[in-house]
C-alpha cells in the first residue's frame, strides 16, 4: 500500500453549456473537453404519461431512451415539444442515479420518461428545443 509511489490516474474535464434563443427555438451547446475518449451522458426527464416518438427504448424498457439520430418529440395532452438531434455514441447509463439510500428505500433517480444523448470527449453537439 505503498500510496507515495503509485502511479496516479486523473481525468480532467471542462464542460460548457450555452444556452441561445434562435428563432422561437431555444439551444443547448453541449461542450466538453480534456482528457480524450471520456464516456459522456447527457440526460433529460420528461414526465410520466406523455407520449415520446422519434426515440429508441433501452434495451432494459425501463422508461429510458435514447435518440440515435434526427428529431424526437415529447407531447403531453396538448402541448408538445420537439427536440434534437440525437447522437449515441455509447449505452452506459446504468448507475447514473448516485448513491442508494437503502436504509430508507430510495434513490436519486427522478420519476418520469429518461431520454439520453451520448458522447466520448471531445465532445460537442447542438441540442434544439422547439
Amino acid at each position: 500500500m505503498d500510496f507515495e509511489h503509485r502511479p496516479v490516474t486523473m481525468k480532467i474535464l471542462e464542460t460548457t453549456i450555452t444556452l441561445k434563443e434562435n428563432n422561437g427555438s431555444d439551444e443547448l451547446m453541449f461542450k466538453v473537453s480534456g482528457s480524450d475518449n471520456v464516456a459522456v451522458t447527457i440526460e433529460l426527464c420528461f414526465m410520466d404519461g406523455g407520449k415520446l416518438s422519434g426515440v429508441t427504448a433501452s434495451e432494459d424498457l425501463n422508461s429510458d431512451y435514447f435518440l440515435e439520430s434526427g428529431m424526437g418529440k415529447y407531447e403531453f395532452g396538448d402541448d408538445f415539444i420537439e427536440f434534437g438531434p440525437g447522437v449515441v455514441a455509447h449505452k452506459n447509463i446504468r448507475g447514473l442515479e448516485g448513491e442508494k439510500y437503502s436504509t430508507h428505500s430510495g434513490n436519486l433517480r427522478t420519476a418520469g420518461m429518461h431520454f439520453y444523448i451520448t458522447g466520448i470527449t471531445p465532445f460537442e453537439h447542438k441540442l434544439i428545443f422547439s
